[in-house]
């Protein structure tokens, strides 16, 4: 076996993903994948030059066995799967090229969602429905109606002033007073 990353030396991938590194005594000693808790990304975390380092395997592999990354590409798997890090489902794309399988991506996802009739249109609670409501779409309308005192309306009603100023230049419980005439 022979050191394959030119940025670690003493250090070896495997075309599967697996990272050895050269150790005391001349022995290969293999090291050890975590699974990113956010990204879900197999990373591994080693020494170089006496700094700890951090590298998505993915990006290991492809350097390693295919060439090194250029400037603006991206690594993806073509099987979408993250956890497969086979030199066989790794590739490099351009921004280009990666956008345009980010859409395609995006246009599958959508047509399942849609055959499997996962979302459902949620119903709205307005108005009156709204668990927090302390007024009815009648309430609403004889507000908006009323040529009475703010005060005296938010008395009356139980609800503050600017609740009423809102309805009346309607603002809010629009729904309620969209056939009533402005006065």
């Amino acid at each position: 076996m022979e050191p394959n990353l030119r940025l670690y030396p003493n250090k070896h991938i495997t075309k599967n993903g697996q990272l050895f590194s050269l150790g005391e005594n001349n022995k290969w000693k293999e090291l050890s994948v975590r699974v990113h808790p956010i990204t879900g990304y197999r990373q591994f975390i080693f020494r170089n030059k006496g700094e700890l380092v951090g590298r998505y395997a993915h990006h290991l592999v492809l350097e390693a066995h295919c060439r090194p990354k250029k400037r603006g590409e991206f690594a993806v798997f073509k099987n979408r799967d993250k956890t497969d890090i086979r030199i066989e489902n790794l590739q490099w794309l351009s921004k280009k090229e990666y956008e345009k399988r980010q859409i395609k991506n995006i246009k599958n996802w959508w047509k399942q969602v849609i055959s499997a009739k996962i979302l459902r249109p949620v119903p709205l609670n307005i108005g009156e429905k709204h668990h927090h409501a302390k007024l009815t779409n009648a309430q609403a309308v004889n507000i908006f109606n009323s040529q009475k005192n703010k005060s005296l309306l938010s008395r009356k009603f139980n609800v503050s002033r600017d609740t009423i100023t809102r309805i009346k230049k309607r603002k809010s419980w629009k729904r309620a007073t969209r056939n009533c005439q402005n006065s």
